[in-house]
């Protein structure tokens, strides 16, 4: 036991010391993932969660293309367009490395195909738990002891492993090295050259993985060019440092046009004043102490665990060493503090309560366009608060009794990170649930030499429930073999949805697969007339020239026959009370109320086939409403009939009634003779509770009661 003990405090080699940190951080990736997952065998990889989609689809088409310049953009995943897979959140320089790779080793190819995301875990996991105890050994604890409880307590932080899925964003260790950079930087004295050239190219590094990590890291480079005090030295390097980031962006795209776009979020998605002891989840706390003011406060997550905590706790006799440590690191600690702020946004919330709101300063507006989740840079604030109350515990709890202190705090904050940890080890265990059945999906696929969903992803934001999931599942699917697809997925949405329906095509070309969702659905029957087979698919209609592919996908349950549009007869009143009729409604609707059915997102959809011969002078008569409260005094709702316009309904205080019917002549009897595709879109969708209506989340446009063709 003696011999034990003088081991655990014996001094442990640095590159042992790194080997074992890596070695604990990969057994909590197989923990989390088991074996196959690092490897790319595991199931989770037929079918991954939403944002793994998204990375690996842009990976897909990078490497699937022949090298070009721009080195990042691809030609293939936004036909007739082009995009850099910086907006995919691709990890442009691990793309280009495993690129690099599969060129000299072309089976690497196939085997990061599906590997890609898996290996940079191992890479990411190894790295977090090894700088983690780079850092408390540049700060002098550098025994068996202190590297094996630094390592766990860094990948048993609780608001690092909820960052699973943001592949990017859970390479914190680029967050960690830039303050081991910092550490090593020497006080009011030149920093060797070397250092300088490492922190710079780091910045660069940082750039191509994730804008967010290079911001941040250059804070702490700046506050460790400040440390030196050398302003000869500072007036060379800040501008290196400035121009290596600027390069690194640019290469990897980050300049394009996506960029321009202005992101919303920055007021929302902020960290608590309380985020440290707020945990999503927790073994200990279960989820009742989750406060979140504004709904997207999970992205300034930064609940340390009961084991810190509690280090925590029993640093607060010695917070009087705080000022101390300001003296010897003021302007570590103004970067700190300057990020903490940033990260609570204009919006300022300690648990539910709302203490200040404040206008950021408009010539700086731009920043709140680009950066619009603030809550990401308390991570650093959150890192050193560790580094501290960590440092502070491995010098006093080192001799007798005490030095069972830490490890009995790492075994329960592993105990409070397992609720994080269930969560994610039950998410990658099994394909993600999926609204397309991926093995029959897959053999349907890949009958076809390229794929044109209607519409692309970027314009159904705030569509029906669950089609932005089931867009993205068809994108993967295309993406296994790069099949060229006319959108995917971006961080950024940039196309002009009212122009890419004007150019959408209207007959089947040989070889395509063509995916008719939501408000795309009219366009089905021209397809149908030209020589297209079709189906029924979740959200929509699929088709194709290959009948056979269309056949065997039914028959695998991939899809249902296309049925003709239920029949109404003329001056038949079709009621869509208490659920009623729901065969005649097509996307785009809320659930079932007893007094009709809501739209709910652009637009609502109902299909029907005239029953009888067409009325000389047809009218299509509606039982709608609107919502009039709040801050809407009115609503415009334009009228649809097989994509075109026939009248746009005005709702306000004066028009209003449900009861009292709306008919609108119809320009043509003859288009009563097909099917008919009737479509109700509200000009305002806000949710209520933006509204000041009340605090429904929904994005409600109109109720409809009835219907009747007249």
């Amino acid at each position: 036991m003696r011999a034990i003990a003088t081991w655990w405090q014996s001094e442990a080699r640095a590159r042992y010391a790194y080997a074992v940190a890596a070695v604990i951080g990969l057994i909590m990736l197989l923990v989390i993932g088991g074996l196959g997952y690092p490897i790319g065998t595991s199931s989770y990889w037929d079918m991954p969660a939403q944002d793994h989609r998204a990375y690996m689809i842009g990976y897909r088409y990078f490497l699937d293309e022949p090298w070009h310049w721009p080195l990042l953009t691809t030609h293939t995943m936004s036909v007739p367009f082009t995009k850099s897979i910086a907006f995919t959140d691709s990890i442009p320089i691990w793309a280009l490395l495993n690129k690099a790779i599969g060129t000299v080793i072309p089976p690497w190819d196939g085997f990061s195909g599906r590997a890609y995301l898996g290996l940079w875990y191992v890479l990411t996991y190894a790295l977090q738990a090894a700088f983690g105890v780079a850092l408390l050994r540049q700060l002098g604890q550098r025994t068996w002891a202190a590297t094996i409880c630094t390592a766990v307590i860094f990948v048993a932080l609780p608001s690092w492993i909820f960052r699973f899925n943001h592949a990017s964003l859970a390479a914190q260790w680029l967050l960690l090295w830039s303050m081991l950079l910092y550490f090593r930087t020497p006080d009011g004295a030149p920093a060797p050259r070397k250092l300088r050239i490492v922190q710079v190219a780091h910045l660069a590094l940082c750039s191509l993985i994730n804008p967010y990590h290079a911001v941040a890291s250059l804070a702490i480079f700046g506050a460790s060019l400040l440390r030196s005090k050398q302003w000869r030295m500072i007036a060379v390097w800040l501008p290196l440092a400035f121009a290596s980031i600027g390069i690194a962006l640019w290469l990897a795209g980050y300049f394009d046009h996506d960029a321009a776009i202005k992101m919303w979020g920055f007021d929302a998605a902020s960290a608590n004043v309380l985020t440290f002891f707020l945990p999503r989840f927790s073994s200990v706390f279960g989820e009742r102490l989750w406060l979140d003011g504004t709904g997207a406060q999970y992205e300034g997550l930064a609940y340390l665990g009961v084991g810190v905590i509690i280090l925590l706790v029993l640093f607060l006799p010695k917070l009087p060493s705080v000022r101390g440590m300001i003296r010897r690191h003021p302007y570590l600690f103004a970067v700190v503090l300057g990020l903490f702020l940033f990260a609570l946004s204009t919006r300022i919330y300690v648990g539910s309560y709302s203490l200040l709101r404040y206008k950021f300063p408009s010539v700086l507006r731009w920043i709140t366009y680009q950066f619009r989740c603030p809550g990401r840079f308390i991570w650093i604030p959150m890192y050193l608060v560790i580094i501290v109350v960590l440092q502070s515990a491995l010098t006093r709890f080192r001799v007798g009794w005490k030095q069972l202190i830490i490890p009995a705090l790492v075994v329960l904050q592993l105990f409070d990170a397992w609720a994080h940890i269930a969560w994610k080890r039950k998410e990658v265990g099994a394909v993600s649930p999926t609204y397309y059945g991926v093995q029959a999906w897959k053999e349907f696929v890949d009958k076809h030499s390229f794929v044109y969903v209607m519409p692309i992803h970027d314009c159904v934001l705030g569509g029906p429930a669950g089609i932005e999931m089931a867009h993205t599942e068809l994108e993967y699917l295309a993406s296994r073999n790069a099949l060229p697809i006319n959108g995917v997925y971006s961080a950024r949405p940039t196309r002009d949805c009212e122009k890419d329906t004007s150019l959408w095509p209207v007959i089947a070309a040989p070889g395509g697969l063509y995916v008719f969702l939501w408000n795309a659905l009219p366009r089905v029957r021209s397809f149908m007339a030209l020589g297209a087979t079709c189906a029924t698919i979740p959200f929509g209609r699929v088709c194709s020239r290959n009948k056979e592919a269309i056949e065997a996908l039914i028959a695998s349950a991939g899809a249902t026959p296309l049925e003709a549009p239920p029949k109404l007869a003329v001056g038949q009143q079709l009621s869509f009370e208490n659920g009623a009729n729901n065969n005649y409604l097509e996307a785009g609707w809320s659930w079932a109320e007893s007094g009709g059915r809501w739209t709910e997102g652009q637009a609502g959809t109902i299909v029907l086939q005239l029953d009888g011969d067409p009325p000389a002078q047809p009218k299509l008569e509606l039982h709608v409403a609107s919502v009039v409260c709040g801050t809407r005094t009115s609503n415009d709702v334009e009228v649809l009939v097989n994509n075109v316009v026939v009248d746009t309904l005005r709702f306000d205080t004066d028009q209003n009634d449900i009861d009292k019917p709306r008919r609108i002549a119809l320009p043509d009897r003859e288009i009563l003779r097909a099917p008919l595709f009737i479509e109700l879109r509200p000009r305002v969708m806000r949710p209520l509770s933006q509204s000041k209506c009340n605090d429904d989340a929904r994005q409600l446009g109109v109720l409809i009661k009835a219907l009747a063709i007249r």
